[in-house]
């Protein structure tokens, strides 16, 4: 079939109006073939003809949402074209007094922030972007943010999920209560999976009661090792801050900044005593507080969508190992360093490969085992072409191999775009 009789099959089942131009998503320039086209479909019962209409024409599937994580992984390794959830936005049930809703994918985070704020509840959930940022995504990339230590990912909020798999058939897992046992868990199958095993179209989350009051602290440290090394201090006097960060990113100098959550005489009381710990500590001076404003300013910056750092990396490694980690990074003024000194999540990015070449990555690893993903890696160099972006192969991976050979035989879904080109 040519790719004009396919895009007009696909006319006849999303209307004229759902086959778009690629060129308006923000799909990365570096791929080594453009995607064929946009589809938007309107209502989820589009999804399976769509499927298997591609299929038939061994066209791959790329799910996209806000399109803030397009940039992480590989090139496709067939044609493909876009599937986005624009118009697959809507929420489906909401029992505040069960602590649970259920959306379509296409909600974007900021706009079902809104809606639980009426009811004084939140999804613990903080992710860059939050305005573009779709909820189908978050999922499938396990986006998480400043808030992880204290809530977890979206593997620990996330409780039942229906996705369109290969030939359009449709599993579900999981529930719309809190307590569910039944069938194997679906939810953390897709949690991660990066579109790889299908189209979510269906997430229901728990959710929790928002704080009344929230207070940012920030002190000036020497260099971002003495800062990680003060973070975790901090974090293991067990004073129940939701975050322990160290960044340059925020005043382009070396910063520990918590997040503090709560009533306001506990946040009261956690600051002047995270203040007289960390005098003890050896930082001399009082925090300061960092508005919302410029704390969004910077997790938006941890998108790393922007032209002047092509090149990040996210590094896994323990706690204890954070400082040491950037002790090997050294003064970098040319480098953006934020790292979560609590669960062990160093984040570095740079604006050229002189910077943050992956040969300077392997020398700053713990162990050669340390997980990492490139989280942004726009091919500028040659060399930059071979890299694994997704780090070392685990023990797991011919499971993970098998696991995607089983649930999508025809390689439909972002192909070759995963961990081992999966």
């Amino acid at each position: 079939m040519t790719v004009e009789g396919l895009l007009a099959l696909l006319r006849d089942i999303v209307g004229d109006d759902g086959v778009l131009s690629a060129d308006d998503f923000p799909w990365p320039r570096w791929w080594q073939s453009p995607p064929l086209a946009a589809l938007c479909p309107k209502e989820k019962s589009q999804l399976a003809p769509l499927i298997c209409a591609l299929e038939e024409a061994d066209v791959g599937i790329v799910p996209v949402g806000g399109g803030t994580r397009l940039h992480t992984g590989y090139s496709p390794s067939k044609p493909v074209v876009l599937v986005s959830s624009v118009h697959l936005n809507s929420l489906l049930d909401y029992q505040p007094d069960d602590l649970t809703v259920t959306v379509e994918p296409g909600m974007t985070l900021a706009d079902l922030q809104g809606i639980l704020a009426k009811r004084h509840q939140r999804l613990a959930l903080d992710v860059p972007l939050p305005d573009r940022a779709t909820l189908g995504g978050i999922v499938a990339s396990a986006q998480s943010g400043f808030w992880r230590t204290a809530y977890g990912t979206p593997r620990d909020i996330l409780i039942g999920v229906r996705a369109m798999m290969s030939g359009g058939v449709e599993v579900r897992g999981g529930g719309k209560v809190v307590k569910n046992v039944a069938g194997y868990d679906i939810s953390k199958l897709f949690t991660g999976s990066w579109g790889t095993l299908g189209f979510l179209t269906e997430l229901t989350f728990k959710v929790h009661t928002a704080p009344a009051f929230q207070r940012t602290l920030v002190w000036e440290v020497a260099d971002l090792a003495t800062g990680a090394r003060i973070a975790f201090e901090l974090y293991q006097a067990q004073l129940a801050a939701v975050g322990y960060w160290v960044t340059n990113e925020v005043a382009s100098r070396p910063q520990v900044v918590l997040f503090l959550q709560g009533t306001r005489r506990r946040v009261d009381w956690q600051t002047d005593a995270y203040t007289d710990l960390a005098r003890k500590l050896g930082v001399s001076m009082a925090p300061e507080e960092l508005s919302q404003e410029r704390q969004q300013e910077w997790q938006n910056r941890l998108a790393r969508l922007s032209d002047a750092t092509p090149l990040a990396v996210r590094i896994s490694c323990l706690p204890t190992e954070v400082a040491s980690l950037l002790e090997r990074i050294g003064d970098a003024p040319d480098l953006q360093v934020t790292a979560d000194c609590a669960c062990g999540i160093v984040e570095i990015a740079a604006a050229a490969p002189e910077l943050l070449s992956p040969k300077r990555v392997r020398e700053l690893l713990p162990s050669p085992r340390t997980r990492l993903i490139w989280t942004r890696l726009d091919p500028i160099t040659p060399e930059l072409e071979d890299t694994e972006r997704w780090g070392h192969l685990g023990a797991d991976f011919p499971l993970q191999k098998l696991l995607k050979q089983s649930l999508d035989p025809h390689n439909t879904f972002s192909p070759g775009r995963f961990i081992g080109h999966l």
